[in-house]
């Protein structure tokens, strides 16, 4: 049950939201036991945003929750890949992309929750 929210300075087309969809849904994986097939995402694009005071910089800030826990290494991993794909597909640079976790103990689905 992940879910992946892309907040980004840069502007997301229809191309790039195809990309971004099919390479967070590989990335999702280096997460055991996660796969794109719950993989919900999210992106906003054209947000304002500043880094260091700065307001002119391609930055983006990308939140992963899942249900459950992970490890430190594969949180590491995903990390690693999310700022690649940022970098990548929107040109952010891979200092200018923050990710974070959360990881939820319940989730609703279906009417029903894990």
């Amino acid at each position: 049950m992940p879910m992946i929210v892309t907040h980004t300075t840069e502007t997301i087309t229809p191309e790039k939201k195809e990309a971004l969809t099919r390479a967070l849904g590989e990335a999702i994986t280096l997460l055991p036991g996660k796969t794109d097939a719950y993989l919900m995402l999210e992106f906003a694009g054209e947000c304002d945003m500043a880094f260091h005071g700065d307001t002119k910089l391609a930055l983006a800030f990308v939140e992963v929750k899942i249900l459950g826990r992970s490890t430190p290494a594969a949180y590491n991993d995903l990390t690693a890949r999310i700022c690649d794909i940022m970098k990548e597909t929107l040109g952010v640079p891979t200092d200018g992309t923050y990710v974070k976790y959360e990881e939820v103990e319940h989730w609703g689905f279906d009417r029903h929750n894990f």
